[in-house]
């Protein structure tokens, strides 16, 4: 099974869920498609396997698919991640468009 990680802070509770998602108003923090507030889940922006702690300022609202892809990287290496992915999948259809 997963290996779970205990975090030095442990204080998040169902009412920082809840304002979270309020402020997300259905959208994903990192893809910011609108999936609906019922299909976000909760992402530690630092995961808990790398020292984040289970508190508000570290949870994001995430669809199924970021979460799923950003495993256990930080939001900041998922973002230069997901900017890295669209710029080398831009390139590449420039590339093809251009006959090269």
């Amino acid at each position: 099974g997963a290996r779970k990680y205990k975090p030095l802070i442990d204080d998040f509770l169902l009412a920082d869920w809840l304002m979270i998602l309020d402020a997300a108003s259905g959208h994903c923090s990192y893809c910011r498609s609108n999936v609906g507030r019922e299909r976000l889940q909760a992402s530690h922006k630092t995961p808990l396997s790398r020292g984040g702690n289970n508190t508000a300022s570290n949870v994001a609202a995430s669809c199924k698919s970021c979460c799923a892809r950003k495993g256990t990287r930080t939001a900041e290496e998922f973002a230069f991640y997901c900017k890295t992915r669209l710029f080398s999948h831009w390139h590449q259809k420039e590339q093809a468009r251009q006959g090269h």
